[in-house]
């Protein structure tokens, strides 16, 4: 068995690095030098509404600066978020036992020269907690799955935004 997987282990490099896979940003595209890391290092991150706004901002920030705040910008990001609760659990006192958080961000990425969006939609997260009786572990359980949620996005949102800034110049003009 161990033949068989030295064989099969170069034959699957072999067939990754003919299938054209390029990594977006990171060690193998150069890291901070990268086209697309140059490119999200560029994007000016609009203020968000709320304590959630601006942790999620942060969170943004901490992941596109690789070298710092830029001095100058080409794009504007721009978020939304939004969030609400719902009860998933009732107990026999008509009180909750388990509430899930959703959170929507809407996003738009905006040329800052012509004002033109490139890139817009939406992405979201559900985070769910319980709720005990102790009023101190709830609200520790709220801010976690707010945290949680918040993290989920960023994450979503940087995917989003490196892989439109890695295939920008590679698409039509006509968009």
């Amino acid at each position: 068995m161990t033949r068989r997987r030295l064989i099969l282990l170069p034959a699957l490099a072999f067939l990754l690095a003919a299938c054209g896979f390029s990594p977006v940003y990171g060690p193998g595209a150069g890291g901070a030098d990268a086209p697309t890391a140059a490119k999200m290092n560029r994007i000016y991150i609009e203020n968000i509404e709320d304590r959630a706004g601006q942790k999620l901002r942060n969170m943004l920030i901490d992941r596109m600066y690789i070298g710092g705040r830029p001095a100058q910008t080409d794009y504007r990001l721009d978020v939304k978020l939004t969030s609400y609760e719902a009860d998933l659990a009732i107990r026999k006192d008509a009180t909750s036992a388990r509430s899930q958080l959703n959170m929507l961000a809407h996003y738009a990425l905006s040329d800052r020269a012509s004002g033109k969006v490139l890139l817009e939609g939406d992405t979201n997260a559900i985070a769910s907690y319980n709720r005990v009786d102790a009023q101190y572990a709830v609200l520790a359980a709220e801010k976690n799955a707010q945290d949680r949620a918040l993290r989920d996005i960023s994450n979503k949102l940087i995917n989003r935004i490196s892989l439109f800034m890695a295939n920008m110049d590679k698409a039509p003009a006509s968009r």
